[in-house]
């Protein structure tokens, strides 16, 4: 009777954890669709808890009353018409209020298995009991990743988990009696003669302060990771809703095997050792997941101090960054890496979607600093025209692309890609600061007594009246004339830098094609006199 009666319990701590991650994996299209900011979700989590706060700390006082068996039993129903009710909701404030009969559901059926576990069966049975709890958080993400897209969406998981919540409760009614063939009419006795501390008495029991605080952490951790990881899944990673459920799920998955070999580590280890060894794995862990998050800026931070300090065929050095960067007003960068036959246009692109862009697009920049950093696997020039000429066509054709390439023994076959670019609208910021400037000194003279002062107009004075179309192509021409000068310029300093990587790529000891660049420099020469 005692094993039926723990697979009833185990199964009841399933029920437990499957509204939990619910509304995490929802979350991404629930919000849209009520029409609240992103950050209402803690709204709800935190009513929940409150009121999961509650119950625990009165379930005691419940428990001594109705008795373990009929507190999970009842508890686990109204956590069933809580899902029904939030399925139905149609409003924010619904959804609040939803969250109250939610908590205090599952705040009961927690402090009350917990208690009846730790009585009866020993570290190895509770943390099992856990694991239990992580199969029951993974249920809920794979249901969602099923049905959020389709036409019930994110309502039909929350009448999915309910009626599992309701089948589970009805099951917890009909095993009522096996709670006093178990383990004996003494234990019903006991629960009812179960005496209550205060939270000041209890807070001075040895390694009471500890436990909580530690259970504490461990909570607040599995809250923003679970409730909040298919938000920032598909809000900063655009994956789709239901492949950031089901990548959710696996976070559950591993928060139930590690309960499970705790459960197995309980029978070797005490408590407190099982207690310290976890909290190592879950610093490095979260430690890693901080490290591995924060890749861009890895990759960014390496290539701000590479294009200045490592040496390469083709150097973007101090000189190219000062030239790009003076008076250039805004600087957007992007850096990325990328490996395989497509590596080039790979890394550019995403590179120009970094979200160190901030979703902000370079198209206008005046100046471009690109530096291409390799590997193992070198360079081509195809794959650096390849990125030129994509970031003029994505830029505009008059930008001023100053690139550099080098070696990087630890990128392998990686390329990596760091786009810096300036000179956003610098002309329409000096022709607004002049505007300002000249309001502001009409606005300083205008209480100043007016002064006017007459000259005579010269005997030669001629009136000259131009046509309008004259203007317009003389404007044109001269701006023909300034790109042409831009364009020629451009091209110098690109053929200057493809001189050096050829150069580079025959080795010190093959005897420079003295004659090709003599030939070049000529032609130079004679586009310059044009």
């Amino acid at each position: 009777m005692a094993t039926l009666l723990l697979v009833v319990i185990y199964l009841s701590f399933i029920s437990l954890g499957v509204p939990d991650s619910l509304l995490g994996t929802a979350w991404p299209v629930l919000y849209r669709e009520l029409g609240v900011p992103l950050a209402s979700q803690s709204a709800v989590s935190i009513l929940c808890s409150l009121a999961t706060m509650t119950s625990s700390m009165n379930s005691a006082r419940i428990i001594s009353r109705l008795g373990t068996g009929k507190v999970t039993a009842f508890s686990t129903l109204l956590t069933a018409a809580a899902l029904l009710g939030f399925s139905f909701s149609g409003s924010f404030w619904f959804m609040c209020l939803m969250a109250i009969p939610l908590g205090l559901g599952a705040g009961c059926v927690d402090s009350a298995l917990n208690n009846y576990v730790s009585i009866h069966y020993n570290a190895t049975v509770m943390s099992f009991l856990h694991c239990f709890y992580g199969v029951g958080v993974m249920v809920s993400p794979y249901i969602m990743s099923v049905v959020i897209n389709s036409a019930v969406g994110w309502r039909g998981g929350y009448r999915t988990a309910s009626l599992i919540q309701a089948l589970i409760g009805s099951i917890l009614l009909l095993a009522l009696p096996l709670w006093k063939k178990a383990h004996g009419e003494e234990s019903i006795q006991a629960e009812k003669k179960m005496k209550v501390l205060p939270i000041s008495q209890t807070l001075r029991i040895p390694g009471a302060l500890m436990t909580c605080l530690l259970f504490l952490t461990f909570c607040a951790i599995e809250v923003i990771c679970g409730g909040w990881s298919a938000t920032y899944m598909v809000e900063a990673k655009h994956m789709s809703a239901d492949l950031a459920a089901r990548a959710t799920m696996y976070f559950y998955l591993g928060m139930a095997l590690g309960r499970f070999l705790s459960g197995v580590a309980a029978k070797k280890l005490t408590p407190w050792q099982i207690i310290f060894i976890s909290m190592g794995i879950l610093g490095v862990s979260q430690t890693t997941l901080l490290v591995s998050g924060n890749n861009v800026l890895t990759i960014a931070a390496k290539s701000i101090a590479e294009i200045i300090t490592v040496k390469g065929y083709v150097n973007v050095d101090f000189a190219d960054v000062e030239s790009v960067m003076r008076d250039s007003g805004v600087a957007l960068m992007g850096a990325a890496e990328a490996e395989g036959e497509g590596r080039a246009m790979e890394a550019l692109t995403n590179a120009l979607i970094s979200p160190l862009l901030n979703s902000n697009d370079i198209r206008g920049a005046s100046n471009i600093l690109l530096n291409m950093l390799y590997g193992e696997k070198e360079v081509t020039m195809d794959e650096i025209s390849l990125i030129t000429d994509s970031l003029r066509e994505k830029v505009g054709r008059n930008v001023n692309v100053i690139w550099g390439t080098g070696k990087d023994e630890t990128l392998g076959d990686k390329l990596r890609v760091a786009v810096i670019a300036t000179g956003f609208n610098n002309n329409r910021g000096r022709a607004t600061a002049a505007t300002e400037q000249k309001i502001e000194t009409a606005t300083t003279t205008s209480a100043k007594k007016p002064y006017f002062k007459v000259e005579p107009l010269p005997d030669d004075l001629e009136m000259k009246v131009m046509n309008p179309a004259e203007l317009e192509e003389e404007a044109r021409l001269r701006r023909q004339k300034q790109e042409e000068e831009r364009a020629r310029k451009q091209k110098r300093e690109s053929n200057r830098r493809v001189d050096r990587f050829e150069r580079s790529q025959r080795g010190v000891n093959e005897v420079p094609d003295t004659n090709g660049w003599l030939k070049r420099k000529i032609g130079t020469l004679f586009s310059d006199e044009e």
